[in-house]
């Protein structure tokens, strides 16, 4: 945890250097939770409202780091730490120092930073996005069904590895895949939606995640097209972990993820 140097804001008296003017109607999502702990199914209470301002008040000015694990087989390339950095030139792959608290008084354009390395067919990526939303549990013209606060996007990593079959001699001709996503936010969806079965695991569920009540969705995918070929796939949500691999006599790849933790400013 690093230690952030103190500051005063004035902020638009909110709590926040911006109007939190984004409201979505999160009753559709497969799992939602404010950041209070009120949970798809429940009734907030004025409490819980309160605890989910608060929490999104202190993972917007003091989120550093999103703690994970992420491998592939195709590639030796390290994926850089999820660290929320300054805006700069690109949101992409950013290498401008951390943003510290300090830093946040004024407000920007957005509050994301995307980090991807690897080849086409193995790939490793991190997102995060500390955009704030208001909840709604119905439609959200009617103040009626707030229900709190919570990150509208917060926290994606995934990792990739593919082989392809190929024309020439020599090449492939066979292939396989292995993906893993992990989503954790306060809305997710249900990953499995449209997918065909036998080739994926996926897991949702509710965890607090270093104080944050969040959701989380895990999707893994493992393929290969020749009999023969040896699958895995697994999504633990509980855990925000998974893994998937394929192999046969002519090709093979392996992913893993983890999502471990938040790492937060003190003072």
């Amino acid at each position: 945890m690093p230690t952030a140097d103190s500051f005063t804001a004035l902020g638009r008296g909110n709590g926040f250097p911006f109007c939190v003017t984004t409201k979505i109607d999160v009753s559709a999502k497969h799992k939602w939770t404010t950041l209070g702990g009120t949970q798809k199914g429940s009734v907030p209470t004025d409490a819980e409202i309160q605890l989910s301002f608060v929490n999104a008040v202190k993972i917007f000015w003091n989120f550093n780091e999103l703690l994970s694990s992420v491998a592939s087989s195709k590639t030796s390339t390290a994926l850089p730490s999820i660290i929320y950095r300054k805006e700069g030139s690109s949101f992409i792959n950013p290498t401008t120092d951390p943003e510290e608290p300090k830093d946040r008084v004024c407000e920007r354009d957005n509050y994301m930073n995307l980090y991807t390395v690897g080849a086409n067919n193995g790939t490793k990526s991190g997102f995060i996005d500390l955009s704030i939303m208001r909840m709604y549990d119905g439609d959200n013209n009617d103040e009626d069904n707030f229900v709190g606060y919570g990150l509208e996007n917060g926290f994606v990593v995934a990792s990739l590895a593919t082989d392809e079959e190929g024309p020439n001699p020599g090449d492939p001709t066979s292939s396989g895949f292995a993906q893993v996503e992990i989503f954790i936010s306060s809305s997710v969806n249900d990953l499995s939606n449209g997918l065909t079965p036998g080739g994926f695991d996926s897991d949702s569920a509710y965890k607090t995640l270093d104080g944050f009540p969040l959701a989380v969705s895990v999707l893994s995918i493992g393929n290969a097209f020749i009999p023969g070929s040896s699958i895995s796939f697994s999504a633990n949500a509980s855990t925000a972990s998974g893994s998937a691999s394929y192999s046969n006599s002519e090709v093979s790849g392996s992913v893993s993820v983890s999502i471990t933790g938040l790492d937060l400013y003190t003072y």
